[in-house]
């Protein structure tokens, strides 16, 4: 899976919602951003051991191919982030509506 680049436009709105995120209003930005919120569900969801991360195993235990957990996991720690979930969901989306 080849991950698509990001224009300056997205890459902007993604740092800027990852400052944001990292201090601390993830509620309130998940509320006015869908992408974060769907974010934050899964991380909800699928991190069984409250880590904050996603392992592989969580990973695969909620119906994930190991294969999308290695193209997802960017800095190859065997964890999944918020941010690398967050990147993941963006160039997805990106891909979908690419012309």
């Amino acid at each position: 899976m080849t991950k698509p680049r990001l224009s300056a436009k997205v890459l902007r709105t993604l740092i800027t919602t990852m400052l944001v995120v990292t201090c601390a209003a993830t509620p309130a930005l998940a509320r006015k951003r869908p992408v974060v919120a769907a974010v934050v569900q899964v991380v909800q969801k699928v991190d069984t051991d409250s880590s904050k991360t996603i392992s592989s195993g969580e990973w695969t235990a909620a119906g994930g191919q190991a294969a999308t957990f290695t193209a997802v996991d960017a800095n190859a720690s065997g964890q999944i982030g918020f941010f690398e979930l967050l990147y993941a969901f963006v160039a997805r989306y990106m891909a979908m509506h690419a012309q």
